[in-house]
């Protein structure tokens, strides 16, 4: 159209020429950029997020990780926002990013941040901008390998450093350009040699050297030297390649299974590397960190300093939604942990018990259901675990479990161990408990001695419960069953207990004997 207007004004004698130019080049101007790839580039969806992130968005709206405006916003068990596309690629990669106020965000639990996206729907809505769009999956882990690369980056060059320092001040006292150059280059060569080891020589200097350490005062050299390795090891379990990741946590377990090298082997560092991995969506680094946090967990020094590293929130998660083999894993380390007093109270507050009643009840392997039946044991020491066991309703399925077979022995101990409880005999009585003791014992299920004296035990604490016992006993035929006990140590039990179910017909007889209208004439 422009272009006939050109040609139109070219009939006009006065500078024809310079404007039929003008025109003509304005002309050319309109169609190249309407054919430009930049104009249909500027419609897409990629090229609106380009721009919508040239804006200054307030920090709160912005990813930590990805540096973009957040999709879908979730805040992560720590109280920090982020992406979820982010928490999930750090977490399959094994990545925890260092924030800005200096802290490590803790991703073992996620909740999405309604708020927050709305405000961000809101702010780009008064911008007159569209939503922001949500970053793939596979772009994002470009991102994470990027920023575990860079950290890698810094750390080795932090070694160097440190490690030329060191050679710099142990060294002769030169000033001279040379001198430094020299002792520069010797460091990096003696690096590079290292680096050039075989990784199991890797390995074993490191438990040699983080065990002299820990049994022995040692010098400082000494001491240093055990840091690199021990970041050698992090490094490894951070690494974004799988099947790296997954001979780094192999080669871990061997370690761990050493008495001498699990101390040595329960740092902070390590730790924290378990308690993401633990959870990882790839079987086989799930079930060789929760195999390596076992071998760790049977040092008796390392139990508490586990707990307190807080890996048994990913730990309980395991045990209600693993697979079978690392729900094996997983009862076996709560076992081991709650072999410590110090941590009884915190498995039992952190939701540890209803999942190990389920897997005494519903698990098809034997070694796991002897294991959460000890492990309930030693956490029912504890009477506030009892309580929780009689809110949750987990009584009445351990009852019905206590039947004869290969628990019964296990399963004893934590009857006897609820009885104890003010809340737990009520919860026995309540749920058929003192039937279903007496049954074992009128049905001879009771194997050995130490068996029936447990069973004895167990009803000698529900009869502190008074009248509600005697009539529930009574129901059960108490007294005829008990007179079958003939062994010396449990018969006296039961005597004491057909003494304890026949004090109330006694005093009965007693009353009964009183003439009360005689006594209320005189």
């Amino acid at each position: 159209m422009e272009f006939r207007e050109a040609v139109t004004k070219m009939g006009r004698p006065a500078d024809r020429h310079g404007e039929f130019y003008r025109l003509l080049s304005k002309f050319y101007q309109i169609s190249s950029k309407a054919s430009s790839p930049t104009s249909s580039r500027s419609s897409s969806p990629r090229h609106k997020r380009h721009v919508s992130q040239q804006i200054d968005f307030p920090s709160e709206f912005v990813c930590p990780v990805s540096r973009s405006l957040m999709a879908d916003p979730v805040i992560v068990f720590s109280g920090h926002s982020f992406d979820r596309v982010s928490v999930e690629v750090c977490k399959s990669a094994g990545y925890t990013p260092t924030l800005e106020d200096g802290l490590s965000p803790d991703f073992s639990a996620v909740i999405p941040n309604l708020a927050l996206k709305s405000a961000i729907l809101t702010h780009c809505k008064d911008l007159s901008l569209p939503p922001p769009e949500p970053i793939s999956f596979s772009s994002m882990e470009k991102k994470v390998h990027r920023l575990i690369s860079a950290r890698k980056e810094d750390r080795n060059s932090m070694i160097r450093t440190t490690a030329f320092s060191k050679d710099s001040a142990g060294g002769c006292c030169s000033s001279s350009d040379e001198s430094v150059g020299t002792s520069s280059t010797t460091t990096t060569s003696n690096t590079a040699t290292a680096a050039a080891n075989d990784e199991p020589s890797r390995q074993s200097k490191f438990v040699t050297l983080t065990n002299d350490c820990s049994s022995c005062s040692g010098s400082s050299s000494e001491i240093n030297a055990a840091v690199p390795e021990e970041s050698d090891l992090v490094s490894k379990l951070q690494m974004s390649l799988i099947f790296r990741r997954e001979e780094a946590m192999v080669n871990l377990r061997r370690m761990s299974r050493e008495k001498d090298a699990r101390v040595s082997l329960c740092t902070d560092q390590v730790l924290s590397e378990l308690r993401s991995l633990i959870v990882s969506r790839f079987r086989t680094i799930q079930e060789n960190a929760i195999a390596s946090l076992v071998n760790l967990s049977l040092e008796e020094a390392n139990r508490v300093k586990i707990v307190r590293a807080g890996i048994l929130p990913n730990l309980v998660f395991v045990l209600m939604k693993g697979s079978s083999e690392a729900q094996e894993y997983a009862v076996a380390a709560t076992f081991a942990l709650a072999l410590d007093d110090e941590n009884k109270l915190a498995i039992g507050a952190l939701g540890a018990l209803p999942p190990l009643v389920d897997i005494l009840r519903s698990s098809t392997s034997e070694t796991a259901q002897r294991e959460a039946a000890t492990a309930l044991y030693h956490l029912t020491l504890v009477p506030a675990n009892c309580s929780k066991l009689v809110t949750t309703g987990s009584v009445h399925a351990i009852l019905l479990l206590t039947r004869p077979g290969h628990l019964l022995d296990r399963l004893l101990h934590i009857v006897r161990n609820l009885g104890s409880c003010p809340d737990g005999r009520t919860a026995l009585l309540d749920s058929g408990g003192t039937g279903c003791l007496l049954g074992l014992i009128d049905q001879n299920a009771l194997n050995s001695v130490s068996v029936l004296e447990r069973c004895l035990d167990a009803l000698v604490s529900l009869s502190l419960v008074g009248l509600r016992f005697k009539g529930l006993a009574k129901a059960a035929r108490a007294t005829e069953i008990l007179a079958k006990v003939k062994t010396e140590g449990p018969k006296r039990k039961a005597v004491y207990l057909v003494e304890k179910i026949e004090e109330r017909s006694l005093d009965h007889e007693t009353e009964t004997e009183v003439d009360w209208e005689k006594l209320l004439e005189e």
